[in-house]
């Protein structure tokens, strides 16, 4: 801002690059978003699917980013006791995305997908998959290149809210009687919660490993932010001018 080092100084591009790369990124998930809505669209339980959730989010986070990196480097800056509101606001989105593009990634290609009759329709099947892995490709696409600070405490702990807050509704949909837009009584049949509850039944093998991705993947990527801090405040401290004399 105002005669501060123009934007690219620590990134891996210049200026004019870096915002035709957010850019691209905003237009491709606005893509994808709009094939998942066409090809997949069923009405209001579209809006149940963790995917769905990572895509709306995903979208509005690269728009948002987009323009602020436009702003940033096309327009005249001024000084500011604190960041302005829309940055405050990618910042929070940024925080849930990054873990919960993973979390979608790994949940469903480890657990939710059937891949026998994944691609009986085909257009549906390959938009599915591009929703899920594609998002997950250029969230950690842009945090590579991006370089903006992810700190544990802030960033990492809005991406496990996420991830978790997604699991409690999965339990309030069910207990509150919900179905899917063909009647089940689940969102995910690896996370229908009345298979553990009838005739002593136990947990399956599906549920434990997508209960482990959504509750525990979410706290490995808080954990390693905490690292990242821990590692820089110890480089700083033993700089020789942070040292007590």
């Amino acid at each position: 801002m105002g005669d501060a080092p123009q934007l690219g100084a620590y990134i891996c591009c210049p200026p004019t690059a870096y915002v035709l790369f957010r850019m691209l990124t905003a237009c491709t998930v606005i893509c994808i978003m709009t094939l998942r809505l066409i090809y997949a669209f069923d009405g209001v339980s579209w809006l149940l699917y963790f995917n769905h959730w990572v895509t709306i989010l995903a979208a509005f986070y690269f728009t948002l980013a987009a323009f602020l990196s436009f702003a940033a480097v096309f327009t005249d800056g001024r000084a500011t006791s604190g960041p302005p509101f829309p940055v405050t606001v990618c910042n929070i989105a940024y925080g849930m995305l990054v873990p919960a593009a993973a979390v979608s990634a790994l949940a469903s290609g480890l657990v939710f997908y059937d891949y026998n009759t994944l691609f009986e329709d085909a257009t549906k099947g390959i938009t599915d998959v591009g929703t899920t892995f594609g998002i997950c490709a250029l969230v950690w696409a842009d945090l590579v290149v991006n370089r903006q600070p992810y700190y544990a405490s802030f960033h990492a702990l809005l991406g496990c809210l996420t991830c978790w807050g997604y699991i409690a509704f999965t339990v309030a949909y069910y207990f509150t009687h919900g179905t899917d837009s063909i009647g089940h009584p689940y969102i995910y049949p690896q996370l229908s919660w009345a298979v553990p509850l009838r005739g002593g039944g136990s947990v399956t093998g599906g549920k434990l490993l997508a209960m482990n991705i959504f509750l525990l993947a979410p706290t490995f990527n808080y954990m390693y932010w905490f690292l990242v801090w821990a590692r820089r405040r110890v480089i700083l401290s033993s700089k020789p001018e942070n040292m007590a004399v």
